[in-house]
């Protein structure tokens, strides 16, 4: 079973393999920058539509993230 901040702790590592700040996840996400930064900030899982908003992004599946491998 993965813990709650399991999706947060994959899109941090997204980042940081892209070399992206919160602010550019939000703006090739389309997600606005309050939610990308609430998320983070008050660690409030994100749904899954912006889960798979995030996924387009950076060009990966849901299953992707979800993929510790």
């Amino acid at each position: 079973m993965m813990d709650e901040g399991y999706v947060l702790k994959r899109i941090e590592e997204l980042c940081e393999k892209e070399g992206w700040s919160h602010y550019v996840l939000a703006k090739c996400s389309g997600i606005s920058q309050s939610t990308i930064s609430n998320m983070f900030s008050r660690t409030k899982q994100p749904t899954c539509d912006t889960v798979a908003k995030i996924c387009d992004a950076f060009g990966i599946t849901m299953a992707q993230v979800f993929d510790s491998g």
